[in-house]
C-alpha cells in the first residue's frame, strides 16, 4: 500500500535531479539559493517559495505544479506563459556571456534575469560615479589654472595654441574659460545639432536657466545635456533636438531632482571614419 502513495515533494525533486544528472550544488548555482536552503528542500524540512518554485521548474524542465502535486497536477499555465518564457530564453546566451558564467549549468532564466539586472545596475552606478569624479577633478584642475591665468610657459607650442584657441571660443561666447569643463555627449538626443560623442564645453559659472539654451545638468543620478525652458508654474521643460527623444515636463514638486551644472556654449561634432 505504501508503494502506491504519491512521492513527496522532496522525493520528486531528488528523482528529477537524478534524471537530469544535477547535484545539489548545481541546483544552488542555477537558481541562486544557498546550499543549506536546497538541502532543506531535499530533506523535506522546508518547501521552496513561489519564486524558487518557478526557477526549479525551469532548471528541472517540469511544470511548477508537478513539483507541488506530482503526476496528478492540473496545468494552470497557458500558451501565453510559454510564449513569454520562449522570448526570455532568447537572451540566455547574452546573459551568460556578459555575466561571464560557465555554460555547464542549466540556469533558471528568471535567475539570470535577476543577475543581469543587478549587473547592469552596478555598471550604471559605476559610470555615474566616474562621471562625477571626472567632473570634480576637472573643477579642481581649472581652479588651479585660474590662479595663474597668464602663466602658459610650462606648455608646449601646440598646447599653447590649443589653450588660446579654447580661450578665444569662450571669449566670443561670453563664457569663463577658467570655469569651463569638457564633457562628452553619450547619446543621440541632441542630433543633428550636437552629434553623439561630441566634446561639449560647459561653463560651470552659468547655472541660471535662460530659455532655449543648452545645459549640462544632473537629473537624479543621470547626467544629461538638453535644451531647457522655464515653465510659468515654476516647473521645467526639457527638450531634445532629436524628435525620437521627445519632450519632458518636470513639475514644481520634482524640480529639486534637477541640478544645473553649467551652460553648454560650444561643442565639437566629430566625423568618424
Amino acid at each position: 500500500m505504501h508503494a502506491n502513495l504519491e512521492p513527496t515533494m522532496a522525493e520528486r525533486l531528488k528523482e528529477r535531479m537524478k534524471e537530469k544528472r544535477l547535484r545539489q550544488i548545481d541546483i544552488s548555482k542555477a537558481i541562486g539559493a544557498s546550499r543549506g536552503t536546497v538541502s532543506k528542500w531535499l530533506s523535506g524540512d522546508a518547501e521552496p517559495n513561489h519564486e524558487y518554485m518557478l526557477r526549479l521548474a525551469e532548471v528541472l524542465d517540469v511544470h511548477p505544479d508537478w513539483i507541488i502535486e506530482g503526476d496528478n497536477y492540473y496545468a494552470t499555465y497557458d500558451d501565453l506563459d510559454a510564449m513569454e518564457n520562449a522570448l526570455k530564453e532568447e537572451n540566455r546566451d547574452r546573459y551568460i556571456n556578459d555575466l561571464k558564467l560557465k555554460n555547464n549549468i542549466p540556469y533558471s532564466i528568471r535567475y539570470l534575469e535577476e543577475l543581469y539586472h543587478n549587473f547592469c545596475e552596478d555598471r550604471f552606478n559605476e559610470m555615474q560615479q566616474k562621471i562625477q569624479r571626472d567632473y570634480e577633478e576637472d573643477m579642481e584642475t581649472f581652479e588651479e589654472w585660474s590662479k595663474e591665468p597668464d602663466d602658459l610657459g610650462y606648455l608646449t607650442e601646440n598646447q599653447r595654441k590649443s589653450a588660446n584657441f579654447l580661450s578665444n571660443i569662450a571669449k566670443v561666447a561670453g563664457a569663463d574659460i577658467y570655469k569651463t569643463i569638457y564633457v562628452t555627449l553619450e547619446d543621440d538626443s541632441m542630433s543633428p545639432m550636437i552629434h553623439r560623442k561630441a566634446e561639449c564645453a560647459v561653463d560651470t559659472g552659468k547655472q541660471t536657466i535662460k530659455d532655449g539654451k543648452v545645459y549640462y545638468f544632473k537629473h537624479e543620478l543621470i547626467h544629461r545635456i538638453r535644451i531647457l525652458h522655464k515653465n510659468p508654474d515654476g516647473g521645467l521643460l526639457i527638450r531634445s533636438k532629436n524628435k525620437e527623444f521627445g519632450e519632458e515636463t518636470i513639475n514644481t514638486s520634482d524640480i529639486s531632482k534637477i541640478k544645473i551644472l553649467g551652460w553648454v556654449y560650444s561643442w565639437t561634432n566629430i566625423d568618424t571614419w
